[in-house]
């Protein structure tokens, strides 16, 4: 199970399925050179600093003149790159997924990397956490991932952490998770129990279920998985008929969180999103983007001014706690004509120390790079300089995977990217008839996880066979 989920082979692309949005773009100051076009998108608070990053770029080396940000929107990005490379207009720079590469590098529309680094990017290479790197690599004769060339240098390497409202847990006078070990299932229930508030006007749970954020860290963490190690086969049920344990189990555990009252019900969901529950402080435990911990510091944007970070819980059939991951990486157009400012500009962005301090230290994402992460940027968050949050140390626990060991307790940590970023589309997954499309009516318990799991294997795997079909269509295999 852990191969399947760390090491894929056939790796698809997003099929453009969302309508493309308009640019806005910022322009530099500079008027001289031939200049360079970067298309990526971003929250406002990212935006101003990447346009801080523009300035100094653009100051460093004057001679490659105007640097351009093209600001997009992320809904209807894949949109948008589909049809710039289609008609030939596409940035220098831009925004790709691992789920992208293949299909880009078999049809040439983005640069194979490696013999445009010197021997000192290189090395700076070599210090980006190796899952990062990897995500960007692909061999055009083996139709390996994770292997051969290397197309794009990693914006960020992000994980979800598990965030907890030290608040909430002082006010019901609950101990804080434990620092090191990873909790079981039912070890977290019976935290979650403990925060509960049952008073209609101020009530609150132990923790939430954003579904697309938290339910592929109870399934890995509990050894189950989506797919075949090809990723083209759905597995929820078996061939002969009986349901993957692990699966159902998993499944079974969201329901047990919601009828127990630990959870918002779906209708409570409706009534005020699980999110604005979170930062209304009436939530317990609550994903947490690497990009969210700059929001969740601002006490404008939260009603609780102490929180920290634990570990996503272990399931019964697990060994280890599970974050997911995520990627987004710098792509050079193939057809560039500013192909060494476009080299310059990446490389200032995913692994230029100054690049990385002022990305981290900006609290929009971690460390590329694992010696700064490890060494100054520890320092400066344990000695207050950087805000953070309490046990910060978790991410990096998740991000280091085996190299980090194994908690006392003898359970392991993975950041495992969920495999529906290895497909040829999202839209079994997450589709308006795919696997999340109708979860809320299982919430309800109105169909049962069995039933549920034989309704998606058949929907899914249709939608799974023709994204491979118009895949291998599109790349002439």
């Amino acid at each position: 199970m852990n191969k399947r989920i760390f090491k894929r082979c056939l790796c698809g692309v997003l099929t453009a399925a969302m309508a493309a949005t308009a640019l806005v773009g910022f322009t530099g100051c500079g008027d001289s050179g031939a200049g360079l076009t970067v298309m990526i998108y971003g929250q406002t608070h990212e935006m101003e600093i990447y346009e801080q990053m523009r300035q100094s770029f653009e100051e460093e080396n004057p001679d490659i003149g105007t640097v351009e940000i093209q600001q997009s929107q992320q809904d209807g990005y894949a949109t948008q790159v589909t049809s710039a490379l289609a008609a030939g207009t596409m940035a220098d720079v831009f925004y790709i997924e691992p789920a992208n590469v293949a299909r880009y590098a078999e049809q040439g529309q983005i640069l194979a990397l490696d013999e445009h680094f010197d021997e000192a990017q290189q090395e700076a290479i070599s210090d980006i956490w190796p899952d990062a790197i990897n995500a960007f690599r692909y061999d055009t004769e083996t139709k390996q991932t994770e292997t051969g060339a290397l197309y794009a240098l990693p914006h960020d390497y992000s994980v979800f952490m598990y965030a907890y409202n030290k608040n909430l847990f002082d006010a019901k006078s609950v101990a804080y998770p434990d620092n090191d070990n990873p909790m079981t299932w039912d070890e977290f229930k019976d935290v979650c129990a403990q925060l509960v508030t049952e008073d209609d006007a101020n009530p609150t749970w132990g923790c939430a279920i954003p579904t697309a954020f938290f339910f592929p860290q109870i399934l890995y963490g509990n050894n189950g998985h989506f797919l075949s190690d090809d990723m083209r086969t759905i597995e929820l049920v078996n061939a002969d008929g009986t349901y993957q344990q692990e699966f159902l189990d998993s499944m079974n555990f969201l329901l047990s969180l919601v009828q127990e009252g630990l959870a918002p019900t779906p209708a409570e969901d409706a009534a005020l999103e699980v999110y604005q529950r979170w930062t209304s402080g009436q939530i317990g435990f609550y994903p947490c983007g690497t990009w969210d911990v700059k929001n969740f510091n601002d006490t404008s944007i939260v009603a609780f001014d102490d929180w920290g970070l634990t570990y996503f819980p272990v399931g019964p059939s697990g060994t280890y706690s599970a974050a997911r991951a995520g990627t987004v990486g710098y792509a050079i157009y193939a057809q560039s004509d500013n192909v060494d400012a476009a080299v310059k500009f990446i490389e200032y962005y995913s692994t230029d120390m100054e690049g990385q301090r002022q990305l981290a230290e900006g609290g929009i994402q971690l460390p590329n790079l694992m010696s700064y992460a490890n060494g100054e940027f520890s320092e400066k968050v344990a000695s207050g300089e950087i805000q953070y949050a309490d046990n910060y140390q978790v991410v990096f626990n998740y991000m280091g995977g085996e190299e980090s060991g194994t908690a006392p307790n003898g359970y392991g940590y993975r950041n495992v990217m969920p495999e529906y970023f290895y497909t040829p589309t999202t839209a079994w997954w997450d589709g308006s008839e795919g696997f999340l499309s109708q979860f809320t009516t299982f919430l309800e318990g109105n169909v049962s996880a069995e039933d549920y799991m034989s309704a998606m294997q058949t929907a899914c795997q249709e939608q799974l066979d023709t994204a491979w079909e118009e895949y291998e269509m599109a790349i002439g295999g």
